[in-house]
């Protein structure tokens, strides 16, 4: 169970922190973890559990 820091989870999609935020807006975003006041972090497997649900979705809608 590995968790990760927002600037690798900025690393692992590609995004901004800007459009990182947007994305945490969205309900089926990964959930973050509060391990303190100033302290988040996210596991990897919901980052690669979301991407591939991304992948999947059909974006011509």
């Amino acid at each position: 169970m590995q968790l990760l820091k927002l600037v690798d989870v900025l690393k692992i999609l590609l995004v901004s922190k800007s459009h990182w935020y947007k994305i945490q807006e969205q309900p089926d975003a990964p959930k973050p973890i509060r391990l303190g006041p100033k302290t988040v972090r996210w596991y990897l497997r919901d980052i690669e559990q979301w991407v591939q649900l991304q992948a999947g979705k059909d974006w011509q809608k």
